[in-house]
């Protein structure tokens, strides 16, 4: 019988995982200085999802992950996060990671449909099947038990 040869995923994950992304941001004195994202993949699927939608709570908690991952964890909590800038880095972090706005790495494997188109069960006509014209007057309904 042959020997099952078990998948590595240790090994693969460290063929394609990329090197860190680096910026220039201020830190909580106002100056400029060095900042490190981890690769961005790194971060929780649920949480990037959320950020796909661009849920700012979901951002702020993708950022938090990421820089202490990075040991920058306590530097970040004082630097300034203006919402527009930030989102300016998600995207920047996830095109350096091949990433493209707006499809995740979570989402790309989705399956495709299975099921069949629907089939037309009547004709579809609203016309009645009887020969004589209804006496109804326009306007009025017809009496209960009639």
């Amino acid at each position: 019988m042959a020997e099952r040869v078990k998948f590595n995923l240790t090994a693969r994950y460290a063929e394609i995982k990329k090197e860190p992304f680096e910026f220039v941001w201020p830190g909580g004195d106002g100056k400029d200085r060095d900042w490190t994202l981890p690769y961005i993949q790194d971060i929780d699927l649920r949480v990037l999802e959320a950020c796909e939608a661009e849920d700012v709570t979901a951002l702020r908690q993708a950022f938090e992950i990421a820089f202490e991952l990075a040991g920058q964890d306590e530097a970040w909590a004082e630097a300034p996060k203006p919402t527009s800038a930030i989102k300016e880095l998600f995207h920047a972090w996830q095109e350096w990671d091949g990433v493209q706005p707006g499809e995740s790495e979570a989402s790309s494997d989705s399956s495709t449909s299975t099921g069949r188109p629907s089939k037309q069960t009547s004709r579809g006509s609203t016309k009645s099947g009887s020969r004589q014209r209804s006496s109804a007057r326009a306007g009025t309904a017809a009496a209960p038990g009639s």
